[in-house]
């Protein structure tokens, strides 16, 4: 993990040589590049696509490559990767007749499923173990939530979260009301999943935050601006950190949070028999197109 650092061009060069040799780093799976303070150049990126050609161990490389050809040729290679390890479960089942014994975070999310009532939270920060799962065993973690009753926060910050998994999370969250709090900072989710995540969260009766800050992936301006419509039915979520280039779709979801957040202080204060003064410098907002 080198995310967040200073490595120019010719240090990516020279990792690119050791992810290729057959000697070295033989067990290497992840590779995490992201948020470098110098472009990555084309020399780099073609370094990275020819080493992962001949390398067949990696199974994820999170990095912006700005190529198209080499984006394509290293997501191509890092599936290939994932299909091989696959593969090699299979080749172990038939000739043992046993399974693969499911690693850490498997198991962990397989009590999430059963609504183990000890895990109130699920906490895996750039989780090694779970960046390494393949894509069936993601969208099964996903959708463990829609079983649960337990847990309180979900916290998969720089997890390589895509659209796929947001899409089945998303689902889960239809159907729970009991997660509070969701982290999905520093994935991979595009507008789309973002729009989908909102779609499901609109259906939800229990997330009061969401934060999505640092995704590799732009939304189009068109993608933020209905994002506050969308939320319109949702009367329970009062923060979302999410990073929006056009102003007029910051003030339209801040608005609609607010009014969210009148209306929860307006419960409580009623459960309490108190009056509520309503916050109106969120509620009255006007907007100039």
């Amino acid at each position: 993990n080198f995310e967040t650092n200073f490595i120019n061009v010719e240090g990516i060069v020279a990792l690119a040589k050791l992810i290729a040799s057959p000697t070295c780093f033989q067990c290497l799976q992840v590779v995490r590049l992201e948020n470098q303070n110098l472009m990555l150049k084309s020399k780099a990126e073609f370094a990275l696509a020819r080493a992962m050609r001949v390398n067949y161990s990696v199974v994820v490389m999170s990095l912006r490559v700005r190529n198209l050809m080499e984006r394509t040729q290293i997501g191509k290679y890092v599936v290939r990767n994932v299909d091989f390890i696959r593969q090699a479960r299979q080749r172990h089942f038939k000739a043992t007749g046993q399974q693969r014994e499911r690693n850490q975070v498997e198991k962990f999310f397989d009590k999430v499923t059963e609504d183990d009532p000890e895990i109130e939270e699920v906490n895996l920060v750039g989780n090694k173990r779970f960046l390494t799962l393949t894509q069936e065993e993601k969208i099964k973690a996903a959708r463990a939530f829609g079983s649960n009753s337990h847990v309180k926060m979900i916290n998969l910050n720089s997890c390589g979260i895509d659209d796929d998994f947001v899409v089945a999370l998303g689902n889960s969250l239809e159907v729970n009301n009991t997660v509070q709090k969701v982290f999905l900072e520093g994935n991979h989710i595009s507008g789309e999943g973002i729009i989908a995540l909102f779609e499901s969260l609109a259906k939800n009766t229990s997330v009061g935050e969401l934060r999505l800050h640092k995704q590799s992936k732009i939304m189009n301006t068109s993608d933020e601006q209905v994002l506050a419509d969308i939320l319109e039915p949702n009367t329970t979520m009062t923060k979302v950190g999410i990073d929006l280039r056009t102003t007029m779709a910051q003030v339209k979801l801040d608005k609609k949070l607010g009014l969210n957040k009148n209306l929860s202080l307006k419960m409580k204060a009623l459960s309490k028999g108190e009056d509520f003064s309503p916050n109106d410098s969120i509620s009255n907002m006007k907007f100039i197109s």
